[in-house]
């Protein structure tokens, strides 16, 4: 939403019968962000943060939690007026080592609020691209392999996290779509099948984890798309 040119990509996209999906900060839903949102008709929303504590909200990303939450209320309160049924509104949930116990307050906010596009966890990324610009401090919160086990275990054990996905909202998102049916123990890989990941410049990789462009599989406007298509299929076969 920083980018001046946001919503004439959202229109081109939505112009073409292309389905939008986006994850925000919050905190630049303004009432014309929220106008121009429910206009062009976007499928899903995922609101990311790390904790529903404001003192924390503040130290993790030096902005307002009570920002957040009014923007979130004005989209859902501007959708109900319109009789919309979408976005639908999720949380995409960021598990540092110090907000591992913050889960119960993030679910009762995501009550509170009346959100209903479900809720993602995931730990902080290991791979260069990611903590080439961390900060000390950001290093210091990433997960060990066994914590981030137990992230994941809480996601599928957690009684109240099953109960909020199977009621959220039938809209799904693009990685909803993007992720449905797959198992680890299929041994492939749904970007690989399914999905591209392409940077502002144009660069094409295998997914969204992977930003080094040492990696990427092509530019668009410079390569054409059957030869990105086709180093595609050569990274899923080496798979």
């Amino acid at each position: 939403l920083m980018n001046p040119h946001f919503f004439d990509m959202l229109r081109l996209a939505r112009g073409r019968g292309i389905a939008v999906s986006f994850i925000t900060n919050g905190s630049l839903l303004s009432p014309d962000a929220v106008r121009q949102i429910l206009d062009a008709g976007v499928e899903k929303i995922s609101v990311s943060l790390e904790s529903a504590d404001a003192t924390a909200f503040r130290e993790i990303r030096g902005g307002k939690l009570e920002k957040v939450q009014a923007g979130i209320e004005r989209l859902l309160s501007d959708r109900k007026a319109r009789g919309m049924q979408r976005p639908v509104v999720g949380f995409s949930v960021t598990v540092l080592r110090r907000t591992r116990g913050h889960l119960a307050g993030i679910l009762a906010l995501y009550r509170s609020l009346g959100l209903d596009g479900g809720i993602t966890l995931q730990p902080l990324q290991r791979m260069g691209g990611y903590t080439q610009s961390y900060t000390d401090d950001m290093l210091d919160q990433m997960l060990s392999d066994a914590e981030a086990d137990e992230v994941w275990v809480q996601l599928r054990s957690n009684r109240d996290i099953r109960r909020i996905q199977a009621d959220r909202a039938s809209n799904a998102g693009f990685h909803d779509h993007l992720m449905a049916g797959w198992m680890p123990s299929q041994r492939r890989c749904p970007w690989l099948e399914r999905g591209l990941y392409v940077d502002r410049d144009g660069y094409a990789t295998a997914c969204c984890m992977i930003k080094d462009r040492g990696q990427a599989l092509g530019q668009l406007g410079v390569d054409v798309l059957e030869t990105i298509l086709a180093r595609r299929d050569e990274l899923r076969s080496q798979l």
